[in-house]
């Protein structure tokens, strides 16, 4: 299955074959099951959002083509030389270790930045993540296109229908103004995490449903597609007591890196051993190894800048029941189960752009309305 890396071929592909504007939706969180439950595209496929299913990385391969050795982050939340442990979404720096900033992020140009050196009129719409600032945020949104100017306030965990329509107005203003290709995120990720697929989500993606049909309608070509799904989580006391005995500061000279459902630590010398011990206490519900078994496992590049970022023990969850870190999360994601890694592409468009535009191999979606299962 072609994974997110495909998203800027794609993007050029359908650019060459559309004659009117492109429109690329990036949906920060939705399950592929879910959204082929509310979307009727022209033509549906599946891609996989790699490993982790998370969307520091997810975004960063959607928007450069790259993966962790090109662009340096294995995850949210990892070590960075000279600095620390940090939050590279966020940019908080949560165990200091240096005086340095920032989280180091290898930002190539993204598909809007060479459309815009090609001379097409790009506007980027990053919403949230403009008003972010950090290195991870520009490297996702770009350097060289226009953007959007980010909301006047902090969108929190917002209403999905109401995220929807504002990102609709600003589309809409984009294409007013002359846009020829529009990349706008969408977050309903942070909805997602606290409540999970509810009719809000539902009605969210029957709004852009409709609004691409409309848009395709008008002549433009409008894309979809997620970065990550998304699996109910268990908090479990007893697991939860387990990881935090195996990370504490005794063992670990830093706190757990990773995020969500995919975490590693960071064992004191001479203390890996006892860490895995201790942690595979946490039996069925988690995979747990050294991070040279990761590297063996094909699932990351073996060699890069995100190497030395990842912790000397992972643990992948393997059951609803493992601890993530935020216990206010009633869904997460992160770790290798099909709802966490299929991840939905939908095209809107007609005549040469739905026969032809899309030359990268993709798997079709296994069952979206308006084409058969």
């Amino acid at each position: 299955m072609s994974d997110l890396r495909a998203i800027p071929a794609i993007v050029q592909s359908v650019r060459r074959a559309a004659s009117g504007p492109v429109v690329v939706l990036g949906v920060d969180g939705v399950p592929a099951d879910r959204a082929w439950t509310r979307w009727q595209p022209a033509r549906g496929f599946e891609l996989s959002s790699g490993f982790p299913a998370t969307s520091a990385t997810g975004w960063l391969a959607a928007t450069t083509g790259a993966d962790q050795a090109g662009h340096g982050v294995p995850g949210m939340v990892f070590v960075e030389p000279g600095v620390g442990l940090v939050n590279c979404v966020t940019g908080v720096v949560l165990a200091r270790r240096g005086t340095g900033r920032t989280a180091g992020v290898r930002a190539g140009p993204t598909f809007c930045d060479t459309a815009t050196e090609e001379g097409t009129a790009v506007v980027v719409c990053g919403r949230s993540l403009s008003r972010l600032g950090t290195a991870w945020a520009e490297a996702v949104l770009g350097a060289r296109a226009n953007r959007h100017p980010p909301p006047d306030r902090d969108l929190g965990a917002v209403d999905p229908v109401a995220e929807v329509k504002a990102c609709i107005a600003e589309v809409d203003a984009a294409l007013d103004r002359g846009a020829e290709l529009v990349w706008c995120f969408v977050d309903l990720d942070q909805w997602m995490h606290r409540h999970g697929p509810t009719r809000e989500i539902d009605e969210a993606l029957s709004h852009l449903d409709l609004v691409a049909t409309v848009w395709s309608q008008r002549g433009a070509a409008v894309l979809a597609h997620a970065d990550h799904g998304a699996v109910p989580v268990g908090h479990h006391a007893g697991l939860r007591a387990v990881f935090d005995s195996a990370a504490d500061a005794e063992r670990c000279e830093l706190p757990p890196g990773g995020a969500g459902r995919v975490r590693w630590l960071h064992p004191r010398p001479g203390r890996v051993a006892e860490v895995l011990r201790t942690l595979r206490r946490l039996g069925s519900a988690a995979w747990v190894g050294e991070r040279d078994d990761l590297l063996a496992s094909g699932l990351v590049p073996p060699a890069g800048p995100h190497v030395a970022r990842i912790g000397r023990v992972v643990a992948v969850a393997t059951a609803a029941e493992f601890p993530v870190p935020d216990p206010r999360c009633s869904w997460e994601h992160g770790a290798l189960e099909d709802a966490e890694i299929r991840v939905p592409l939908a095209l809107w468009a007609a005549g040469r752009v739905e026969r032809d535009a899309l030359a990268v191999p993709l798997n079709p979606a296994k069952s979206p309305p308006g084409e058969d299962p």
